[in-house]
């Protein structure tokens, strides 16, 4: 099962910054991450398409493979 998630950081200028992540929630391990002035589904795809991989579909708000 695959995990998306979005994290807004203080930066060190005052603004915001946000990470969106892919993780396995077996491993744990972080598959793909971008970084982004606005957090918005053009980030949050930009993601996915790092490194989902073939044979996964969106379930709510999260990515489950299909075999």
């Amino acid at each position: 099962m695959l995990h998306t998630d979005v994290t807004q950081v203080r930066l060190s200028n005052g603004e915001w910054g946000y990470i969106s992540a892919v993780t396995d929630e077996a491993s744990r391990e972080v598959l793909a991450t971008i970084v982004s002035s606005s957090p918005n589904k053009t980030m949050i795809k930009a993601t996915l398409n790092v490194r989902v991989p073939r044979g996964t579909r969106e379930v709510g708000n999260q990515a489950k493979h299909v075999t």
